[in-house]
């Protein structure tokens, strides 16, 4: 898609890079990002969703790194408050508490507030195109956060789950549940 000019939208390329940043070296997600950058085709794309959906992948790897948000804020990929909480709970799990004090300093110097609506729009479009298991997680990491989360994504969410996989639909209920995020019944 590079090649052709291709321009990427904000759902596949956070679907393509969230995925790769499992497997693939930090530096190496670096190069990808500045590639689409450079040939023109990151217009259009949500920079901040794109952050979190990187530092989600690198943290479920365990390979995380301490400047993984300024280089993403370098290449236009704004980490938000969600972003900077992962980065912080992570450092927290691993015992680094030096580096949770730092990343929590640097989210009220440079953090963004997590903008409702993209993600919403991002989680319903995930949904739209079948992307399940990557809305649930998605979710999952919105309401772990504290984060505000419209009824109608958790009620999209929830059914579009349990018609996929009906047990992981019972699990996501139950951990909505428990923070208190259900609103329609």
């Amino acid at each position: 898609m590079c090649v052709r000019g291709i321009s990427f939208s904000t759902l596949g390329f956070g679907v393509f890079i969230g995925r790769f940043c499992r497997v693939l070296e930090f530096e190496k997600i670096l190069g990808l990002i500045d590639e689409v950058k450079n040939r023109g085709v990151f217009s259009g794309i949500n920079g901040s969703i794109v952050a979190v959906l990187i530092v989600d992948g690198l943290c479920l790897a365990f390979r995380l790194a301490s400047r993984v948000l300024n280089e993403l804020r370098v290449r236009d990929c704004k980490p938000d408050f969600m972003a900077y909480r992962i980065v912080a709970e992570a450092f927290q799990v691993q015992g680094q508490l030096v580096e949770t004090e730092k990343v929590l300093k640097r989210k009220s110097k440079f953090g963004v507030s997590p903008r409702a609506n993209d993600y919403r729009e991002f989680i319903l479009n995930l949904v739209s195109e079948k992307w399940i298991q990557e809305a649930k997680e998605l979710g999952e990491v919105i309401t772990g956060g504290n984060f505000p989360i419209e009824e109608d994504v958790l009620n999209d969410l929830i059914g579009s789950v349990s018609a996929i996989d009906p047990d992981s639909a019972v699990l996501f209920f139950k951990f909505m549940s428990e923070k208190d995020l259900l609103f329609f019944l």
